[in-house]
């Protein structure tokens, strides 16, 4: 359900309340951000920059960037109302350091995306706080650590007791892939700080799960997925959709060739995109390991998401030594590059069709239409969940309670099950659309998209609107 705003083209006067403080029209909001800024351009400058949390307005340029934690995500909820994606992401301690960025008050004639759902899941984090459901079990997360390291030791131990046998490579690349995957998930969750209350902890639990285990920089994962939380699934916003030219999600995507070349290629790709897209999965991993080195060697990412770089390039420079010199020992140096060429193989696409799954498929919005759309809203209708089962949580480490993960990002995985119901029943009060399926159901609707948008392509027909 989208909760529609009256928004003025022209820009109305900012006047002061009675009580002294400058108010706000969504118009003023909204002609801060109208030039689209960068990030360094936000930083760079004094020209205001609003966002909306809870009726109150926040400048957040010059000094916000230098400050946040979370870097440039913040930047996503500019000319936004941001209350939903503050309380999801803060704790109420940031509340009392973002009153630094304070600039003034929403008029009070002016609307607010704190609709009725999100008052009611507001009481719903609260009960679930109440009863304890925030708290990890450090005891669940000890046996998931263990398990991932006993993973890893059965694939160095089949390909250092086979010496570069076929059957030695291929069982070392698949069960390091499944390793990698299993991280990857338990990275994800440290790094959503639902293991330790310190934050310290969980970053420095997320460099050793992320960057030394699987040669995945922490601080870049963190930018791209928290973007990701904060716009899922709206058009030229969210990264995870920001896949072209090899595929396209929505006719809206086909819009963003950026030349002639590119264009070629994309109509090539995404022409073909339902056949490609498994193959495709296959290198997505080798593309973020890229991607991460790139990261750590960047001079501006750093302003865009701030780290321990020391930390993590160590830890990076650990993963590729051992895995470098680890598997050529075993294996030799042919068979020992094959097995780890494999292993990135089977990892990516154990990830990706996974959290292909969580959204790919789902409505893809534009940025209009996420605008006037509640943060909550925005989660749930862009989110499938995965029917539980214990094969089914344990591959997918717990996201197949995607939505009630968008909705409460630092609940732990092991509590997923205790709010689905509720927060089901919320969508259905709510009239908000809470789709559920099986791994391979939520599979074959993914291609089913990428199929209709492939005809589009071809001039077969146009892509009928998500519903």
């Amino acid at each position: 359900m989208l909760l529609t705003f009256e928004l003025c083209l022209l820009v109305s006067p900012i006047v002061a309340a009675p009580n002294g403080a400058i108010t706000f029209t969504w118009a003023d909001i909204i002609a801060s951000v109208k030039d689209r800024p960068s990030a360094t351009q936000v930083a760079s400058n004094d020209t205001p920059r609003y966002t909306v949390i809870h009726r109150k307005v926040y400048d957040l340029s010059g000094d916000f960037l230098s400050w946040h934690p979370g870097g440039a995500v913040g930047l996503s909820q500019l000319g936004e109302d941001a209350s939903g994606a503050f309380d999801a992401f803060h704790s109420d301690a940031a509340q009392e350091v973002l009153a630094n960025f304070y600039a003034g008050d929403l008029a009070a004639h002016e609307p607010s995306k704190q609709n009725d759902f999100a008052t009611d899941l507001d009481a719903l984090r609260s009960k679930a706080e109440a009863e304890g459901l925030f708290d990890a079990s450090l005891l669940y997360y000890g046996r998931k650590f263990a398990e991932v390291l006993a993973i890893s030791a059965a694939a160095w131990y089949i390909l250092y007791t086979g010496r570069g046998s076929w059957s030695s490579v291929f069982g070392f690349a698949l069960l390091t892939g499944l390793f990698w995957q299993q991280c990857g998930w338990l990275s994800h969750d440290v790094l959503h700080h639902q293991l330790f209350t310190d934050r310290r902890l969980n970053n420095l639990a997320g460099y050793v799960l992320g960057n030394a285990f699987q040669g995945l920089s922490v601080a870049w994962w963190k930018y791209k997925h928290s973007m990701h939380h904060t716009v899922p699934n709206v058009h030229d916003a969210d990264p995870d959709i920001d896949t072209l030219p090899f595929l396209a999600w929505s006719e809206m995507a086909l819009e963003m060739f950026n030349d002639v070349n590119e264009e070629q290629l994309g109509q090539f790709m995404v022409s073909h995109q339902p056949i490609l897209y498994f193959p495709l999965l296959s290198v997505a991993r080798m593309s973020w390991v890229l991607q991460s080195v790139l990261w750590q060697t960047s001079s501006s990412s750093q302003k865009l998401y701030p780290t321990e770089r020391k930390y993590e390039s160590a830890a990076l420079a650990v993963h590729w030594s051992v895995y470098l010199l680890g598997t050529m020992y075993c294996a030799g140096i042919s068979r020992g590059l094959l097995a780890l060429y494999l292993a990135q193989g089977f990892g990516g696409i154990m990830l990706a069709a996974v959290f292909s799954v969580n959204h790919n498929g789902m409505p893809v919005l534009s940025k209009t239409e996420s605008t006037e759309t509640n943060f909550y809203e925005l989660a749930v209708i862009t989110g499938r969940n995965v029917i539980p089962s214990p094969v089914a949580s344990w591959f997918t480490g717990g996201l197949n309670y995607q939505i009630e993960h968008h909705i409460f990002p630092s609940l732990p995985r092991h509590n997923f099950h205790l709010v689905t119901d509720r927060v089901e029943k919320l969508c259905t009060k709510h009239n908000i659309p809470y789709h559920e399926t099986t791994l391979v159901g939520g599979l074959q609707e993914v291609i089913a998209r990428l199929a209709r948008v492939s005809k589009a392509v071809r001039g077969q027909q146009a892509v009928p609107k998500v519903q």
